[in-house]
């Protein structure tokens, strides 16, 4: 019976004399769980012996040995590519209860799945999927201290440069907790072993050839059954333009690597990809003025609300007293920042204190200061801007002395009895409504009378949803380039989810998913998967 065979899985489909759809759709017979694949991609049917394939107007077309067509016979041992996914014509029969032994060298599809090649039974090889990436496992402990690995890796990749200085971090980064016996790092045809047995020699041929022709990454695990044997992992190292720059090969006999492992390695292996092609280390930004990198004052978004907030600042940026308040994860340092500079004193000093941080046995000190030791935080800005963000923090005794700073323009240091004249733009910050805080009693009422008038409410960021794309191609860009992975590209369908997503989390949810989702992706295109969303599949 005539048959096609999948190259990357080995499943069979079988032809018979009717017309059979092949696609993604509910619809096809044929069913190839693909994203390169139309949903009704191509028909092909058997009429007196011969099998003839014909293109349904599908996005990708099909291909007949490499050859672009729109409709063909297939003869024995035809290759028929049908979008993204490769199979293999069969005129003869095929059992379909035996394993398909595809070559390596035929495998080259980013979506496989897993491939028994072993015909002893020792061995199970799997290529692993490109969808696939260490962020679906997050909910295991292991993944997680892979995530916590990757971050601290790539900090201290982003200082290096040079290929040698790569493999020996990526290398200690694997050897403490993978712990291999044969660890083989090439990138850009330059070898490094570092193993107490065994060298590049003793890698697997086949396996590394295989990784290096595919451009994909291998399992091999040792059977159940059998306790001999070793298990392998074999990474490509992509660079940007999606060619393979070298590989990572790990060998043990003493236990079976898992997915998790092989997932860490790959993650590893693409933060390769820039310093593979001599890039430097990033450099620091220029600075608009004496106090602020461009990246503290810039205000993201061109929504009515954010329009609304520009305006607001200039508003407010003259005044004595301000209060910035916002849901949690907007930024009220940045809006500070900004009321400083568009102020009259923004050549004056700029202090920032985050009040969870003060430790409550010197607050008083450390903010009003003490004769002849210490001049406090006020005394630091005097004549400029004096920020005290999460002020619900501090207790009520000292919110009554910022109240009479209020009333007075004046402070009591420690130690003193009056009160003593200072110039200072005091800004206070706060997370969620003030009138909220004052019912909790974490913030004193008389605070929220003084500064009526002289407020700033920053929207949430499902409240200005046109302007997510535009901040999610600002951190996306600036993430690429500090994990050095030009070339990476965010793809339209994670776009789309990242418009449609709450973010009950805002500006500073969307910053921290696209860092973690860049860090942790290891293709040209960042798909959803890799962004990992609560309760977005």
């Amino acid at each position: 019976m005539a048959c096609l065979i999948r190259l990357d899985n080995g499943q069979i489909f079988n032809i018979t004399n009717k017309i059979d759809i092949i696609g993604r759709g509910s619809s096809a017979s044929i069913f190839l769980d693909d994203d390169g694949v139309s949903r009704n991609h191509a028909e092909i049917f058997m009429m007196s012996g011969c099998v003839e394939v014909i293109d349904l107007n599908s996005r990708n077309g099909i291909s007949v040995n490499g050859e672009k067509v729109r409709k063909s016979f297939l003869n024995n041992d035809d290759k028929l590519s049908v979008g993204t996914v490769d199979m293999v014509f069969s005129h003869g029969e095929v059992d379909t209860n035996k394993t398909i032994n595809v070559a390596a060298s035929e495998v080259n599809s980013p979506s496989s799945a897993s491939i028994k090649t072993s015909s002893s039974g020792r061995f199970e090889l799997t290529q692993i999927k490109a969808s696939e990436s260490l962020l679906k496992f997050s909910k295991f402990n292991h993944s997680l201290t892979y995530l916590e690995l990757l971050f601290k890796a790539a900090l201290e990749l982003n200082s290096e440069a040079g290929d040698e200085r790569f493999s020996k971090i990526v290398y200690s980064y694997i050897q403490k907790n993978l712990a291999p016996a044969l660890c083989v790092i090439k990138v850009n045809d330059k070898v490094l072993s570092e193993t107490p047995t065994g060298s590049a020699a003793n890698a697997n041929g086949e396996l590394v050839e295989n990784t290096l022709q595919t451009g994909t990454s291998f399992l091999r695990k040792k059977s159940n059954s059998v306790n001999d044997g070793t298990s392998a992992i074999s990474c490509s190292i992509l660079g940007p333009d999606s060619n393979v720059h070298g590989y990572i090969y790990l060998e043990t006999t003493s236990k079976n690597f898992e997915i998790e492992d092989i997932l860490f390695v790959r993650a590893l292996a693409s933060l390769a990809a820039g310093i593979s092609l001599d890039n430097l280390p990033v450099k620091t930004l220029p600075q608009t003025n004496s106090q602020f990198y461009p990246e503290q004052l810039l205000i993201l978004g061109s929504s009515d609300p954010v329009v609304q907030l520009k305006s607001r600042i200039n508003d407010v940026a003259n005044q004595q007293t301000v209060m910035i308040s916002g849901p949690m994860g907007t930024d009220r340092r940045v809006i500070a920042s900004n009321i400083h500079c568009m102020s009259d004193h923004a050549e004056k000093p700029y202090v920032y204190v985050d009040c969870s941080s003060l430790n409550p046995a010197v607050l008083h000190e450390s903010l009003f200061g003490r004769p002849g030791i210490s001049e406090g935080k006020f005394g630091q800005a005097q004549d400029g801007t004096l920020f005290l963000n999460r002020i619900c923090c501090l207790d009520q005794e000292i919110q009554e002395l910022l109240h009479l700073y209020l009333q007075t323009s004046s402070i009591i240091p420690l130690g003193e009895s009056e009160p003593q004249k200072i110039n200072v733009q005091l800004v206070l910050g706060i997370r969620g409504k003030p009138e909220d805080a004052v019912k909790r009693g974490v913030l004193c009422e008389n605070l929220l009378s003084d500064l009526k008038g002289k407020r700033i409410h920053m929207p949430h960021l499902k409240d200005r949803r046109e302007d997510i794309l535009e901040i999610t191609e600002h951190y996306f860009k600036r993430f690429t380039k500090k994990y050095r992975k030009a070339g990476m590209v965010l793809a339209e369908s994670s776009k789309e989810v990242l418009v449609n997503y709450p973010w009950p989390g805002n500006d500073r949810e969307l910053d921290l998913i696209l860092e973690r989702a860049v860090l942790c992706c290891d293709h040209k295109e960042l798909t959803p998967e890799y962004l990992a969303l609560p309760g977005v599949n």
